[in-house]
């Protein structure tokens, strides 16, 4: 399975969220893409190539389109990412992502539960 998002480039004038997101979704492709059967690709707008069909949906919709999540090679999600159990649906391979920074590295971790994806405060489910 080939999973691609090409993004914009996410930098510090953005919001805690805006910076949270991107960075879990590229930890999960890179989790992923150590995995034999997986093939994955994060690419920032002016930075990396954009293949042709993600160039005309920019050019069609503008910025605000992207993110754009690619599965093997057909458009699958558009303007979010997908959520970590949208990935551990497509892929069958479950994981949990605690955000460190949110933590004090003191306590002990054992109290984490599976559904415990870490402290973003944004209001949003994930």
């Amino acid at each position: 399975m080939k999973i691609e998002v090409f993004d914009r480039i996410v930098t510090g004038y953005d919001d805690r969220h805006a910076q949270f997101e991107a960075e879990r979704m590229q930890l999960i492709l890179e989790g992923l893409g150590s995995l034999e059967q997986f093939e994955t690709g994060y690419y920032v707008f002016g930075e990396d190539n954009f293949s042709q069909d993600v160039l005309s949906q920019i050019a069609e919709h503008g910025m605000d389109i992207l993110p754009l999540t690619y599965i093997d090679g057909a458009l699958h999600q558009q303007r979010d990412y997908l959520s970590n159990e949208e990935v551990m649906a497509l892929t069958g391979i479950e994981f949990e992502i605690v955000d460190e920074h949110e933590h004090d590295h003191s306590h002990d971790h054992a109290h984490h539960h599976h559904d415990d994806l870490g402290g973003c405060s944004c209001g949003h489910h994930h």
